[in-house]
């Protein structure tokens, strides 16, 4: 297991906010493991855990802000509080949190039959 810092580019996700508006949010994180023995144990996937655990958190700090209160410093670290948090749990330390895209957009879901 890696303990370097490692950089995770989390892709674009569609959110709606707390006043209902639909976005788009990415993000890119910065991460290492402080705790290789919960790491192996507690993770079968460790850069799978970090993906779904980044994204869970910063999808859910979205849906609980009105898009105006997004692009202030009390979002960001409710994120990274957030994230770290839950990272705790299997070993993985958050250092940053910066986001590289916010904006309303207009979802269109594509369906596909495969």
């Amino acid at each position: 297991i890696e303990t370097m810092p490692g950089v995770y580019n989390l892709t674009a996700q569609s959110v709606t906010t707390a006043d209902g508006k639909s976005v788009v949010v990415s993000a890119v994180i910065t991460v290492s493991i402080v705790d290789v023995r919960k790491a192996l144990l507690e993770c079968l996937d460790v850069k799978g855990v970090i993906h779904d655990m980044s994204y869970g958190c910063l999808a859910k700090a979205v849906r609980e802000y009105p898009w105006e209160e997004l692009h202030n410093d009390e979002f960001n670290k409710k994120v990274l509080i957030e994230m770290r948090k839950r990272a705790d749990e299997f070993g993985i330390k958050v250092h940053r949190v910066q986001l590289a895209d916010l904006a309303i957009c207009r979802p269109i879901r594509l369906i596909n039959g495969t």
